[in-house]
């Protein structure tokens, strides 16, 4: 009597041993796990996570004693979040030819400097302008201020005032001394705010006391020949 209460005793402790059960994300609350046997197939949503998937698949994790016991299955990873894009600098892609020029917005800064620029580092700042810019390298003018100093105006030509506001925005100090190292150009002591410009309107000033010099000319011509005429006679 004895000897079979003991081998009952070792049936249920092995039993008990190779039972399996996986607890899935959600089903902390009243124990509700996944027995990896009846609980695959009668509806009760235990067994829908991966884990409890894979026991019912191995049919309860039969494997001894390392198999027994509730496994506790992970949480699904948060979804990776895609970061807001970017909003590109605006790029200027119209050449304003020379002859244009006069009648064209511009964006102006000056650039201060160690010592004064060789023909090969000026054409280097107007590179690194453009790029700074986001405009062609044929829209950047740069000139010295004066004989005997190391300050330079930098003129970036462009077709409209939107454009004008658009090259301003990306002339910010930072993004300048960037792209002037960038395009083995000198940095910079001083990098001035960029200013907007209108359009010369010197032209059209010359274009209108053109007709009014031409008049006076003729004015003057026929008052010399009433003059000439008078002492003839």
């Amino acid at each position: 009597m004895m000897l079979r209460g003991m081998l009952l005793a070792v049936c249920v402790l092995g039993a008990a041993a190779s039972t399996h059960t996986v607890m899935c994300p959600g089903m902390e609350e009243g124990d509700r796990y996944c027995d990896c046997k009846g609980n695959c197939g009668d509806g009760s949503g235990f067994c829908l996570c991966d884990a409890a998937a894979k026991c019912c698949a191995d049919g309860g994790g039969a494997g001894g004693a390392a198999s027994a016991g509730t496994t506790t299955a992970a949480a699904p990873a948060a979804p990776a979040t895609t970061p807001a894009p970017t909003t590109a600098p605006t790029t200027v892609a119209d050449v304003i030819p020379a002859s244009d020029r006069a009648k064209s917005p511009k964006v102006e800064l000056k650039l201060g400097f160690a010592t004064e620029l060789t023909p090969a580092e000026e054409t280097n700042v107007k590179n690194g302008i453009a790029a700074a810019a986001k405009a062609p390298a044929d829209n950047v003018d740069l000139k010295k201020d004066a004989r005997r100093t190391v300050t330079y105006t930098a003129t970036v030509y462009v077709k409209d005032a939107a454009s004008a506001t658009a090259v301003k925005g990306n002339l910010g100090e930072a993004a300048v001394k960037s792209a002037l190292v960038a395009s083995g150009a000198p940095a910079p002591t001083t990098v001035s705010a960029p200013v907007e410009k209108a359009a010369d309107e010197s032209n059209s000033a010359v274009g209108f006391f053109t007709p009014i010099s031409q008049m006076t000319s003729l004015l003057a011509a026929i008052v010399l020949a009433a003059v000439t005429s008078m002492c003839v006679a």
